[in-house]
């Protein structure tokens, strides 16, 4: 009996102590940009505030979680007059937030320093929950993990009407960029 209990109390601290830590982003040196189209013109909106964590483990990458956030908001194209419209058009005030939560994270390459996977998971934007999948390029330095990569939406698929320009709709299609780091836990 008592062989047994310290063989429950030695497999629990084993478990705890190999679960993912949570590696928290940096919010000042992320982003996260979108790339818009119009037959006249194109755009480019950035959000700096990015927030959010990954639970990382160097010896099993491949049981990453991400979820990772961001104020409509705080996107900004250098134009007031777009960036308000885009508010209304995304109706920022009642979905003030784009969140990304990953189902899963597929290790492609990795050395340990640096390597592709392919990250899955739940775009959630204006009030819709869609699936994902993004190429991401990962780096682990002194400081973190960076990672970079990108992904296209419809804005159809999250039930955004699109705006128009010279009786013209911007195009369906927003490319989607990245750029995260995330800091290794004290």
């Amino acid at each position: 009996m008592h062989l047994s209990l310290l063989f429950l109390c030695a497999w629990a601290t084993a478990a705890a102590w190999a679960q993912p830590k949570e590696w928290a982003v940096d919010r000042g040196q992320s982003q996260i940009t979108y790339r818009g189209y119009h037959p006249a013109h194109s755009w480019t909106g950035t959000s700096r505030d990015v927030r959010g964590a990954v639970w990382f483990d160097p010896e099993r990458p491949g049981l990453t979680r991400v979820r990772i956030w961001a104020p409509v908001e705080s996107f900004s194209s250098d134009n007031d007059n777009r960036d308000s419209n885009m508010l209304l058009v995304v109706e920022a005030d009642r979905y003030p937030e784009v969140r990304f939560e990953s189902d899963s994270v597929a290790i492609l390459t990795w050395d340990g320093q640096r390597g592709q996977w392919r990250v899955s998971g739940r775009l959630q934007f204006h009030g819709q929950s869609r699936p994902i999948s993004a190429l991401v390029d990962v780096l682990r330095t002194a400081e973190g993990l960076y990672a970079k990569g990108g992904f296209r939406i419809l804005l159809s698929h999250f039930g955004v009407r699109r705006p128009r320009l010279l009786l013209l709709p911007i195009r369906d299609e927003l490319d989607i960029r990245f750029e995260i780091l995330v800091r290794r836990p004290a």
